[in-house]
């Protein structure tokens, strides 16, 4: 009876071991095949991102190499690696032509200067093409009496007192002398003066001698 009731102990135990045995072998398949769809999509993500940065990688090259000179003569399909070492021989060729343009640029510049601004030896004298010259007009108002005008740019004070001792040392009579300001930067100075009994007779060209004077 004893012997009969371990038999039967036995035969369960052995029944539910080899039940726990399949359950656990059912699961493992099941895990493993969650674990190889992740490796598997996660290498896929991989491989676009790696073909996304190649192809970014690629037009970057193609871009290069449409800059360099000559590139579009060639038949040949440059490589990449070929494509570097011209750009690297390119570079220094390009940088020396624009330090050579940028030196033909300022001379011309500065020849330029040259011819539009006259020397100026000295500096603290204005140069004569910037000041405009005098001018001079002489009116007969009777035989061997005329008044005399120039008009000056505005900036010698002393301009009229000079031109009176000028005519009083050539020895003529200054009957009157005026200046005026006619604008801003322009002043005009008036004599009357006579002149016929110094430069000659009642029709000699003293007119012109006066303003050559």
């Amino acid at each position: 009876m004893e012997r009969c009731n371990g038999e039967e102990l036995a035969i369960e135990n052995s029944n539910l071991l080899s039940i726990e045995g399949s359950s656990k072998q059912s699961e493992n398949p099941a895990k493993s095949q969650s674990i190889e769809e992740g490796s598997s999509s996660k290498r896929l993500e991989h491989n676009a991102k790696e073909r996304v940065r190649r192809m970014k990688l690629n037009a970057s090259y193609l871009a290069l190499h449409a800059l360099l000179p000559n590139s579009r003569r060639s038949k040949k399909r440059w490589s990449n690696p070929f494509i570097i070492d011209k750009v690297l021989q390119y570079l220094p060729a390009l940088e020396k032509e624009i330090g050579m343009l940028k030196s033909k640029k300022d001379a011309l510049l500065s020849s330029v200067e040259k011819k539009q601004q006259p020397l100026n030896l000295n500096n603290n004298l204005p140069l004569e093409s910037q000041v405009p010259k005098p001018t001079v007009s002489i009116t007969q108002v009777k035989d061997g009496e005329v008044i005399i005008q120039i008009c000056m740019q505005k900036g010698r004070r002393d301009f009229l007192s000079k031109l009176i001792e000028n005519v009083q040392r050539e020895g003529m009579n200054i009957e009157f002398a005026s200046s005026n300001i006619v604008c801003d930067d322009r002043v005009c100075c008036n004599l009357k003066i006579q002149v016929l009994p110094l430069i000659g007779p009642v029709g000699a060209d003293y007119a012109k001698d006066l303003k050559d004077k």
